[in-house]
């Protein structure tokens, strides 16, 4: 059975038979899967769904669905908002694209979840080559011999006739633990819900050489309780796609047949990061401060936290950052509260909202009235761009070296 890939914008909307790959049976999925998640990924119409502020991918009953970045729709280009999407995850650390092989970029589908089970394959075959770690458990079993302590209970009631044989509990050192086991339980996911027949060929030698594990049930709890040390530090990219994959894995225990996996990402909150991520890399050669949702308390238990703080020379500038499409110099009045906030609280005379420059939109600048020491809030836009060397200095620019204030 061959994959179909849909590639979609966020905002937009997907009917039944709007693609010949989606049909009645993957709109009543989705909107099963919605439910479960509280209806926070799209909204659902008659036989339609409008994708709200997600991007990333979603694969259901052999359709996969990619939804990238917004744009206008008249220069909608998904190859370019695609490279703009991997390139976010990349620097954000939620897709190490570096390590991905030619061979990968290959792929039929090319999808963006092609590339998290290549990646994952790839770190799989790296943790075999470099050896599998093996470590101490305890355990017990109704041995011939005598071994480790042994158990009176156990040994009471299962050898009473069997004087020869003995209950016991002892260590084993072997390579039977938790993280081979989500390493297991995640090969064996990719297995039901991957198309690609290079991939498959790649999971196949894997099984061969991964040692069998026994199925487990995963949760957050489980990875939180995960500690890795010096021996096993090399299994944390593995352990980290596989909690992206598994927690994100909604299998359908009935039929077998509705499995989903969707890797989303609130578009909100990528954009927060890769600027915060950018302008830190930026800070750290250029003698700036910068931090990332630093609270303070405004009323009660409520926590004001702006996006980024940056200080330089011991002046305080603030930056919110808006995954929006603003045309026309309209910025909502709510935006322009946030920061006024955040000027008042942090003593911040400047502060900017930063928006994608998706309308070719001049950055503009204005004072806050009816205060006794001026505050003022510029309005930028930067270009989301792959590989733009001079993002964060640009930033820099637009809030601190060439912003003029009244």
């Amino acid at each position: 059975m061959r994959n179909k890939t849909i590639q979609i914008f966020e905002y937009q909307k997907l009917k039944v038979g709007q693609f010949e790959c989606f049909k009645k049976n993957h709109f009543d999925i989705l909107v099963k899967y919605n439910e479960k998640n509280e209806n926070k990924y799209f909204t659902v119409g008659h036989e339609s769904i409008v994708f709200k502020e997600y991007v990333g991918v979603i694969q259901v009953a052999g359709t996969t669905i990619e939804i990238l970045p917004k744009a206008d729709k008249e220069n909608s280009n998904e190859k370019k908002w695609q490279a703009i999407l991997l390139n976010m995850l990349k620097e954000c650390r939620q897709l190490e694209t570096e390590s991905i092989s030619s061979a990968s970029l290959k792929l039929k589908s090319n999808s963006i979840l092609d590339l998290y089970f290549e990646l994952f394959l790839k770190e799989v075959e790296y943790l075999i080559h470099t050896g599998l770690v093996k470590k101490y458990r305890k355990t017990n079993n109704n041995l011939n011999v005598l071994k480790g302590q042994l158990n009176i209970p156990k040994q009471i009631v299962k050898n009473l006739i069997h004087k020869e044989r003995f209950y016991t509990n002892y260590t084993v050192y072997d390579k039977n633990h938790i993280l081979h086991k989500i390493i297991y339980k995640t090969l064996n996911v990719i297995n039901k819900i991957n198309y690609s027949p290079y991939l498959k060929d790649r999971l196949n030698r894997l099984f061969l050489d991964f040692p069998q594990m026994e199925d487990i049930k995963v949760n957050y709890k489980t990875f939180e309780s995960i500690k890795l040390d010096r021996k096993t530090n090399r299994y944390e990219n593995a352990i980290n796609i596989a909690k992206l994959i598994l927690l994100n894995y909604s299998p359908d225990i009935i039929s077998g047949r509705d499995n989903v996996l969707a890797i989303l990402f609130n578009m909100n909150d990528l954009w927060e990061q890769y600027v915060l991520v950018k302008l830190k890399r930026y800070a750290n050669k250029n003698n700036l401060k910068v931090f990332g949702q630093t609270a303070k308390q405004f009323w009660n238990y409520r926590l004001l936290k702006p996006d980024i703080l940056l200080i330089k020379d011991e002046e305080k500038y603030i930056i919110d950052t808006k995954w929006k499409n603003v045309r026309n110099k309209e910025v909502s009045t709510e935006d322009l509260r946030q920061v006024f906030a955040y000027n008042e609280f942090w003593n911040a005379k400047k502060g900017m909202l930063l928006y994608p420059d998706i309308n070719n939109v001049s950055d503009f600048e204005g004072e806050y009235k009816n205060k006794k020491d001026n505050h003022f809030c510029k309005v930028g836009f930067i270009k989301v761009e792959q590989n733009n060397e001079k993002f964060a200095e640009m930033i820099i620019n637009k809030i601190i070296e060439k912003q003029e204030f009244a």
